[in-house]
């Protein structure tokens, strides 16, 4: 009965380090989108301004 235990305790142990990995690579995927979608506004910017600059000349 204790050997059953301790694969209980163990399959317990792994399981916790896969959920912690599965959160932190949803943490890195938010700040990845987060990133690219800062990224897309900076350059929606640059194509403005650039455009500007086209006009005015």
């Amino acid at each position: 009965m204790q050997v059953n235990f301790e694969i209980v305790q163990e399959t317990a142990v792994s399981l916790t380090g896969v959920l912690n990995a599965i959160d932190e690579v949803t943490i890195n995927a938010q700040e990845i989108s987060l990133a690219t979608h800062e990224q897309a506004v900076a350059i929606q910017q640059l194509v403005a301004a650039i455009e500007m600059i086209k006009t005015s000349d």
